[in-house]
């Protein structure tokens, strides 16, 4: 997070991880067969102006996708991304296990072909250039950045990118991103070909784990681009098949690139927040309800926030009888600092009243 400009952001000090290893090319064909089945398609398909094409929601309910849910509850999944993310997580809600991104190069009537097998191509791609598309503040709901120091690391297949905000009332025109200034960038028309997978815009949710389904092997582009806190863009190279990256992404504004010299681009996406109670969750439901079934949302919604402030007041109660113990200590002595649980009672007020904002 530092190195992106963002000291002190956030609930750890990653922003995000190298790619790394999580599905056999088994599970992921396994994976692949289960979410464009038709039955699948036919319930949990949605397209949004951020997302022209994803599958969402298909373990809200018990036994619908059986292997979605095992795989993103079983426990050596949690310890995978944990230690990845550099903190114990658990999975934000049973309706965010496994959504799915989906890019097809070749036009939305590509989605029919989708299957079990990754689409592939045989013939020679020609390298391009990724298209980072401006951020509009209003549009594309984020804040404007703060300014902050240039970060001076940089990991193989990382760019550093101008990306500069404009006024609301001006239309968005992509630019080709090369080693130049933004003054010296000529735009360029859009085309379906340069449209990001997903657009700017930061997730409802503090962490998420994206794994790669589709092959890789010919696909040039579809990096993750990173807003950074003195507004350039840092471009991160995607992984592999069956491999995943985590991304703080509540905390960092990012977009998917799009994908060039493979038919399709296939990426699911898994949130999460803390497993710790007492550590902060910032969740917010913005980007994702327009394209859910809001009574299994806010259910989910509800009954989340609602077991989380449990388990926080019960922890908070057990804090104070530790620290009185047996009764034994000596009377009038201190057990509750005023000030400091009103402020914690203020807290979870605030955590309270942003449960009930965001059912709308």
């Amino acid at each position: 997070m530092e190195n992106l400009g963002k000291p002190g952001e956030g609930i750890t000090p990653i922003g995000i991880t190298q790619p790394f290893p999580l599905l056999s090319q088994k599970g992921v064909l396994a994976l692949r067969e289960e979410i464009f089945s038709q039955e699948v398609l036919n319930r949990c398909t949605y397209t949004s102006d951020l997302t022209p094409c994803l599958v969402r929601g298909m373990s809200c309910r018990p036994g619908f996708a059986p292997f979605n849910e095992s795989l993103w509850t079983h426990p050596e999944t949690l310890r995978a991304v944990s230690e990845a993310a550099g903190i114990e997580l658990v999975p934000i809600m049973p309706y965010e296990l496994g959504h799915v991104n989906v890019q097809l190069t070749d036009g939305a009537n590509t989605l029919s072909k989708l299957g079990r097998e990754p689409l592939r191509t045989g013939a020679p791609s020609v390298h391009r250039e990724s298209v980072v598309p401006k951020i509009i503040p209003g549009v594309n709901n984020l804040p404007p950045l703060v300014s902050s120091t240039n970060s001076d690391t940089e990991s193989e297949g990382e760019v550093d990118l101008p990306y500069t905000f404009l006024p609301q009332d001006q239309e968005v025109e992509p630019t080709i991103v090369e080693s130049m200034t933004l003054a010296e960038q000529e735009p360029e028309p859009e085309k379906d070909e340069h449209k990001p997978v997903v657009g700017w815009h930061r997730d409802s949710y503090p962490w998420v784990c994206v794994v790669m389904l589709s092959d890789a092997t010919t696909m040039q582009g579809g990096e993750t681009a990173l807003g950074c806190g003195d507004g350039t863009v840092r471009k991160v190279r995607g992984p592999e098949m069956g491999w995943a990256i985590m991304l703080q992404g509540r905390y960092i504004d990012h977009v998917a690139l799009g994908a060039y010299g493979a038919p399709e681009r296939v990426t699911m996406v898994t949130s999460y927040r803390a497993k710790d109670v007492m550590l902060k969750d910032e969740s917010i439901l913005t980007t994702i309800r327009p394209v859910t079934n809001l009574n299994e949302l806010y259910y989910e919604w509800s009954t989340y926030r609602l077991d989380l402030l449990s388990e926080r007041f019960k922890k908070k109660s057990d804090i104070f009888k530790r620290k009185r113990g047996d009764g034994q200590t000596q009377w009038g002595e201190e057990v509750v600092n005023k000030d400091e649980f009103k402020a914690w009672c203020k807290e979870q007020i605030n955590y309270l009243q942003t449960t009930i904002d965001e059912i709308v």
